[in-house]
């Protein structure tokens, strides 16, 4: 069980469905007993834990106020080097850092924090920042700062930075994380950060600075160019599989005004925001985009992109509600020229066409947006904090808040950013291409963490909330229904715990791995001789200490080696995460009613699609009513497991065993 350490853990846990959602909320306690009335599948209720802070936090994560720009979150969140979810929060003197299985107390190097992640291999690192001014005439003094330390908060080594870029020596940076964010990823052995800053110059803008992990060397020249963005209010940086390469995102409200995405050495604005051609240098008119960035994500389809805005390219977004949308194109977009995009690039469709005025020219220009899909349609309400993460199987999580516009009460107040009154939060499930899995769906009134993108693992979403010093741990767990027909089997392989634990968060629709089918048999096994797995190797002599495989530590696997059950692929080779087969499945669970229960294989196959070496075990299976084929006197030896078959298998076979 995962060590989890924190003042108040929250667990959220819904079941989700591709079509119509169904699940059971309450606070009261956790459990997974009966079924949702009309088959729908098992209950998942709220579990909530307080204990009392081990260290005092500061700061909000919430977002009450309709703000021309983003802010660094109090809450770094991120995976650790076991790939669980971990977060870092922020005290007077320390960055505390929760990971699996520790708290890590990191004295503080400079005031500010910007932003903290891990490396695979446990390293911590922390981007820093201090203001400069009181010795503003030195603007080459360091004042951002990436610090590397062990997974023990042992120092290895801080690199400072002054900003600078190009020969404009105003351009430094005087004030880090001002009017914007902070963000980190790490590939290949670098650590990219895309920051905001006010310079010496009086303008913000942000700046993109980089380190090799290995010896925290800088990898970007002081005076070259790199991506920049005129008043750029939020940050995303993440890695391009496809690309091979690093990509920036930012909100800009001058140069270019719009949502911008950049690689080191390429510019393009995807989305546009209106600017009157009455603002000219008025910062209040200017600094307003009517939008709000949510998050990045490279699915197969795609770079997707996630945020909030005004409907409209015209006057008319002054007074419209931020609604959320999804604009998903292809990375080779990148390889274009602004005044060269194509609709044939954009994977989602919907085209947004208005007039703007540039800031820089003070022309006015009709554009158009392509590849625009609302998800939202709110008249008398506004979108807050909308992020995304994607699943392992290629799925999208969008996640938003709801507040009431004080527009509905009065104008003023909406077009001068004045506070709203929180509504709810919701999620959405999108496919890679962008088409709604699931409907919008209510979070029961939890807030996210508005500045900081969520974190998947293992199929679920985590984020940490702060308010008034009281930290808490969210985790919307991502369930698919099993289908209808094998509801039943799949109910009652939880209820009597065959399904183990990785069987039931790997989702019932997805393909069943080599691992996940292991640990189920073992379960059942368990549960049908009275005994645990680890009582039956004792009495055999079997020592499960010793991995009985070189690709994989699974107890499990290990146990059903000895017992004669699997040799693996070959090579001393388990093969722990590729797919099953259906053939593979019933030879295990024969071998297990001949070692176990002292059951014969001596039945007649009757499917004509079966190889030697299966048809006995087959046979059994099929005497024993733990299979009937799938039609047409075939049984399908090479068709891929779904989770929800093994569910199957392994409940008609308790059955036979009991």
């Amino acid at each position: 069980m995962r060590k989890r350490l924190l003042s108040i853990a929250l667990m959220l846990v819904f079941i989700t469905t591709l079509a119509s959602p169904s699940y059971t909320i309450a606070r009261e306690n956790y459990t997974t007993e009966g079924s949702n009335p009309g088959n729908t599948g098992k209950q998942y209720t709220i579990s909530t834990i307080q204990a009392t802070s081990r260290t005092p936090a500061s700061g909000s994560t919430a977002m009450n106020w309709m703000s021309n720009s983003s802010s660094v979150s109090p809450v770094s969140q991120f995976l650790d080097e076991n790939e669980e979810f971990a977060y870092a929060y922020f005290t007077e003197d320390s960055v505390i850092v929760v990971a699996s299985e520790r708290f890590i107390v990191i004295p503080k190097e400079h005031p500010l924090v910007g932003a903290v992640t891990m490396d695979e291999d446990g390293n911590i690192y922390v981007v820093y920042g201090r203001e400069n001014t009181i010795d503003n005439s030195d603007i080459y003094t360091p004042t951002v700062f990436i610090s590397k330390y062990t997974g023990k908060g042992e120092l290895i080594k801080t690199i400072g930075f002054s900003g600078t870029v190009g020969s404009n020596d105003s351009f430094n940076t005087m004030i880090p994380f001002r009017s914007g964010n902070c963000d980190v990823a790490i590939n290949n052995g670098v650590l990219m950060c895309s920051y905001a800053r006010r310079m010496y110059s009086g303008h913000q803008m942000k700046d993109v600075i980089a380190v090799r992990t290995e010896n925290m060397s800088s990898i970007i020249s002081p005076r070259t160019t790199r991506p920049w963005v005129g008043h750029s209010f939020d940050q995303r940086v993440i890695w391009s599989e496809k690309l091979g390469e690093f990509l920036f995102f930012d909100q800009g409200d001058a140069g270019p005004r719009g949502f911008v995405v950049q690689t080191l050495e390429k510019n393009l604005a995807v989305f546009n925001f209106y600017l009157s051609p009455e603002a000219g240098d008025n910062m209040f008119i200017v600094n307003r985009t009517f939008a709000q960035l949510g998050g990045i994500v490279e699915t197969s389809a795609g770079i997707a992109l996630v945020g909030a805005s005004a409907m409209s390219i015209s006057a008319n977004a002054e007074y419209e509600m931020q609604n959320l949308f999804i604009q998903i194109f292809d990375s080779a977009v990148l390889n274009q020229n602004a005044t060269m995009l194509s609709e044939s690039y954009f994977i989602t469709s919907g085209t947004r066409r208005g007039t703007t005025t540039d800031y820089f020219s003070q022309t006015t220009a009709s554009v158009v947006d392509y590849g625009i899909k609302w998800l939202t349609d709110y008249t008398d309400q506004c979108v807050y904090a909308p992020q995304v993460v994607k699943t392992d199987d290629d799925r999208l999580i969008v996640l938003w808040e709801v507040h009431i516009s004080p527009y509905t009460i009065n104008p003023v107040d909406f077009r001068s950013g004045g506070a709203a009154w929180y509504s709810d939060s919701f999620y959405m499930i999108l496919s890679a291409q962008g088409e709604v899995l699931q409907d919008a769906t209510s979070l029961d009134g939890i807030r996210l963490n508005a500045h900081e993108d969520p974190i998947y693992e293992n199929g679920s979403v985590f984020w940490v909330t702060l308010d008034d010093g009281i930290l808490t741990k969210h985790e919307l767990v991502i369930i698919d229904h099993p289908a209808k027909l094998a509801l039943f089997e799949t109910d009652m392989s939880v209820e009597l715990g065959l399904a183990s634990d990785s069987l039931q968060k790997a989702g019932w629709k997805l393909p069943a791995t080599r691992l996940i089918a292991a640990d189920a048999i073992v379960a059942t096994l368990e549960v049908a001789l009275g005994k645990t797995m680890q009582q039956i190797a004792a009495a055999n002599e079997w020592d499960l200490s010793r991995n009985g495989f070189s690709d994989t530590n699974s107890q499990s696997a290990t146990f059903l080696k000895y017992a004669g059950i699997t040799n693996g692929v070959g090579d001393n080779r388990y093969d722990p995460d590729s797919s099953l087969t259906r053939g593979q499945m019933v030879t295990m669970i024969g071998r297990c009613a001949e070692e176990f229960f002292g059951r014969s294989m001596r039945g007649t196959n009757s499917f004509s699609d079966v190889p030697d070496w299966a048809a006995p075990y087959v046979a059994y299976a099929a005497a024993n009513g733990i299979t009937d084929g799938v039609g047409g006197g075939l049984f399908n030896p090479n068709g891929v497991l779904q989770n929800q078959h093994t569910a199957v298998f392994c409940y008609r076979a308790y059955n036979v065993w009991e």
